[in-house]
């Protein structure tokens, strides 16, 4: 009975202090108008676009604010952080982060001392204002990381004078290996399989131009033979430097809604988009030509139209991966249009104008169908620039 009596004074003497600690520690932080924020490395497209589009807002901030960052756990790509740590003092106590965020919510109080760095992403920032500028990148290499990259880049056969692009094609499987214990699989949508971009891969290297193909890993090989073919996500060249130095010095990048588009982009990069989905199309991610996937009736093989979709029950669970059991799939982007969206790509970063006169009359087309549905100031598109070939081949999606 002493026992039990010592351990609940004990028990209740422990939940006094601590909290006692916790409330004294909000109370120094609010007086000093200091804030904590979490930089999330474990995503190396969440870390990148976050950082450059809180730097790049960090002067129109109504207040100005210490702010203490902290590092989570899990770091996807060290050469980022590398990176961000020379423009941020970034501290790797992340745990302690965590430890205050969770009493902050089981006492449900302290919520003001925290920083919400991602609300000014890139990818956030160009939400709240489609005609925001983005000015980075504010990330850099040092001296010695350039000379490691160069020389691994003569290592995969890439000179100084050498052009490349850089090709993506997003699956479950780093996720699933890289956390276990998570389901991620309502991000599956996304996937696309390599051998659709196959003919493309071939366009660029008949023009003499380098396709690397990115990722660290993937489920599929690129079985493609050819010197200026480098499936470089199997390479055991691989290296952070490396994949950071590749995807900010291409020509640019071709891939789904994945990470590496961010960091692309990041670094101002042209970045053309394959099989995204309806309905939201964010400016960050598709600033340039780009294609979707569409939405087939299990039942009959019908495609829908734009204002099908639009109409549909399951309209905002697309991007949930949750449209199965409404009894409808979506259908990958063929290898015809992803080809045909390189030919517009490399036209398009020549400077040439893919549009004619029957392209354009279909995307406004495209534009209006889609602000009939969804509040033209909500989410205005009109920046969207679909592929000519895509929407020539698909007009059934304008009826």
């Amino acid at each position: 009975l002493l026992m039990q009596i010592s351990f609940k004074i004990f028990k209740k003497t422990s939940y006094f202090l601590f909290f006692s600690i916790f409330k004294l520690f909000i109370f120094v932080m609010k007086t000093f108008s200091l804030k904590l924020a979490e930089i999330d490395c474990s995503r190396l497209g969440h870390t990148s676009q976050t950082v450059e589009g809180y730097l790049s807002n960090k002067k129109k901030l109504k207040k100005k604010k210490l702010i203490y960052f902290l590092s989570s756990g899990y770091v996807a790509n060290q050469q980022i952080n590398k990176m961000i740590g020379r423009v941020i003092k970034i501290s790797k106590a992340g745990f302690f982060f965590r430890i205050i965020r969770k009493c902050a919510n089981y006492w449900n109080t302290g919520h003001e001392i925290f920083f919400n760095i991602s609300e000014y992403s890139i990818q956030n920032s160009f939400n709240k204002d489609p005609s925001y500028k983005y000015d980075g990148p504010r990330l850099s290499f040092s001296n010695n990381e350039l000379k490691l990259a160069q020389n691994k880049l003569k290592q995969l056969g890439i000179t100084d004078s050498t052009k490349w692009i850089c090709i993506h094609n997003r699956d479950s499987s780093f996720l699933k290996k890289s956390f276990p214990s998570n389901d991620f699989s309502y991000h599956n949508y996304r996937d696309f399989s390599l051998k659709s971009m196959e003919k493309l891969i071939s366009y660029f290297s008949n023009k003499g131009i380098y396709v690397l193909r990115m990722g660290s890993i993937q489920d599929e090989f690129l079985k493609l033979k050819d010197e200026k073919i480098v499936d470089y996500a199997n390479s055991e060249l691989r290296c952070s430097t490396l994949d950071i130095y590749l995807l900010s010095n291409s020509l640019f990048y071709f891939g789904s809604s994945s990470g590496l588009t961010n960091v692309s982009c990041g670094f101002q990069k042209k970045c053309y988009g394959i099989n995204y989905v309806l309905p939201e199309f964010t400016r960050q991610h598709v600033p340039y030509l780009f294609i979707f996937k569409k939405i087939r009736n299990k039942k009959n093989n019908n495609f829908l139209s734009l204002k099908e979709v639009l109409e549909s029950p399951f309209v905002d669970e697309i991007q949930k991966n949750n449209i199965d059991k409404y009894g409808y799939e979506l259908v990958n982007n063929t290898d015809e249009e992803i080809y045909n969206l390189g030919i517009e790509a490399y036209k398009d970063y020549l400077g040439e104008n893919v549009y004619d006169e029957e392209s354009v009359y279909l995307l406004k087309k495209f534009y209006k169908i889609y602000h009939s549905y969804r509040e033209k100031n909500f989410r205005n598109i009109d920046f969207l620039k679909i592929s000519p070939f895509f929407l020539k081949n698909n007009k059934y999606l304008l009826n």
